[in-house]
C-alpha cells in the first residue's frame, strides 16, 4: 500500500510538470499580445474527516490558492505561433491586499494547465492526445465533448467548447472530474470546475488520514473584451442543497470547514 501511495504522489507531482506528444494538425490561435482576462477561484464545496489537513495534499495547493486570492489576472505578453506557445504574466491580488507576480507559458499541445486551446475547434477535436504514465497506468485521449452557449453578465452570449471528463483512477476508490469551458473564438479558458473524492495520506509516514472530498471552480469574471462573468447553465440550487448537508454533517461531528 506504502509503494502505491508514493507512486500515486509521484504520478501527482508529474502532472503539473507533464509533457504529451504534440499533434502535428495545426489550428488557430485565438488571442493577442495585450489581452487580459481576470477569475475568481472558489471552494464551492469541502468536506474532511477531522485528520486530513487542507489543502488535503501537496499537489492540490491551487486550492489554497483559491482560497486566499480575490482574483487571478492572465496577461497575454508573449506568442510564439510556430512553437503554440502563449505567456501569460499571472498577477495573484491576494486577500490580504498584495499583488504577486509570475510568467506562465502555455503550451496548446502540451501543458496540463489548458488555459488556452485552438479557437474554432469542434465537438470531437482533440486537445490532448492519449499518455503512457508507465505503472500500468495511462490517460486517453481527451476530446471536446459539447458545444454551449454561455451568457456572460452585461455581454452577449458567446459560444464555448466543453471538455467534461474522469480521470481514469490510479488507487482503486479515488474519482476526479474536470470539466473545461473555453471560448470558442479565441481558445481562452472561461471556466474550469474540479470534483475530488479521495483518501488523504501523511507524505512522511505514507499513513491513512481520512477521507475527503471537493468542489472547487475557476471561473472568468472580467477580461479586455467587457465579457463580464460567466453565467453557468446548471441551477444553483444543488449545490447549496449540498452545502447544507454538508454543514450538518460537519456540526454533528464537530467538525469544521478549513476553507474561509
Amino acid at each position: 500500500m506504502k509503494r502505491a501511495v508514493a507512486l500515486s504522489m509521484i504520478l501527482a507531482l508529474l502532472l503539473i510538470a507533464s509533457a504529451y506528444t504534440p499533434r502535428t494538425q495545426a489550428f488557430r490561435i485565438g488571442v493577442q499580445v495585450g489581452d487580459w482576462f481576470k477569475y475568481k477561484g472558489t471552494i464551492v464545496y469541502w468536506w474532511a474527516e477531522p485528520d486530513v489537513p487542507f489543502p488535503p495534499h501537496m499537489y492540490a495547493f491551487i486550492l489554497q490558492v483559491y482560497n486566499e486570492t480575490e482574483w487571478i489576472k492572465y496577461e497575454v505578453i508573449e506568442i510564439k505561433a510556430e512553437a503554440r506557445n502563449v505567456t501569460f504574466r499571472v498577477t495573484n491580488h491576494w486577500k490580504n491586499g498584495t499583488e504577486t507576480y509570475y510568467n506562465l507559458t502555455d503550451n496548446m499541445d502540451t501543458s496540463f494547465t489548458m488555459m488556452i486551446i485552438d479557437a474554432d475547434l469542434g465537438p470531437g477535436d482533440m486537445v490532448r492526445p492519449a499518455y503512457d504514465w508507465g505503472f500500468g497506468y495511462s490517460w486517453p485521449p481527451r476530446y471536446l465533448n459539447n458545444t454551449i452557449t454561455v451568457d456572460y453578465i452585461g455581454g452577449s452570449p458567446r459560444p464555448v467548447k466543453v471538455l467534461d471528463w474522469v480521470l481514469p483512477a490510479f488507487i482503486p476508490g479515488s474519482y476526479t472530474r474536470q470539466i473545461y469551458w473555453w471560448d470558442n473564438a479565441t481558445g481562452i479558458q472561461v471556466r474550469y470546475e474540479v470534483r475530488e473524492n479521495s483518501t488523504a495520506y501523511d507524505p512522511n509516514t505514507f499513513e491513512r488520514l481520512g477521507d475527503y472530498r471537493y468542489i472547487a471552480t475557476f471561473e472568468l469574471i472580467d477580461s479586455n473584451y467587457n465579457w463580464g462573468a460567466v453565467i453557468p447553465e446548471y441551477p444553483k440550487w444543488p449545490l447549496a442543497v449540498l452545502t447544507l448537508a454538508a454543514t450538518a454533517t460537519i456540526v454533528c461531528y464537530g467538525r469544521k470547514f478549513r476553507p474561509k
